[in-house]
């Protein structure tokens, strides 16, 4: 781990618990979302049943119309490896 990243914003297992319980929600499938383009949870580039708004949301507790980081790729690339 980085010293670098916020203990707050380190990516624990509870993030990938979260992005594998979206995904099941929707059928196997859900997008990764758009946290770094500055947008806000629940707008059309960062929806509510994206892995990183979930994650932001369930996990990091953000609420809905708020902004937030986007570990998605991170997380998305390693469950893509995994064959999740």
């Amino acid at each position: 781990m980085s010293p670098k990243i916020p203990l707050a914003n380190r990516l624990g297992w509870d993030v990938f618990d979260a992005a594998v319980e979206i995904m099941i929600n929707n059928e196997g499938k859900a997008k990764k979302g758009n946290a770094q383009s500055g947008a806000r949870l629940g707008s059309e580039k960062l929806m509510l049943n994206s892995v990183e708004v979930y994650i932001a949301h369930k996990v990091h507790v953000v609420k809905i119309g708020e902004s937030a980081f986007g570990p998605g790729f991170v997380i998305c690339a390693i469950l893509d490896w995994a064959e999740v």
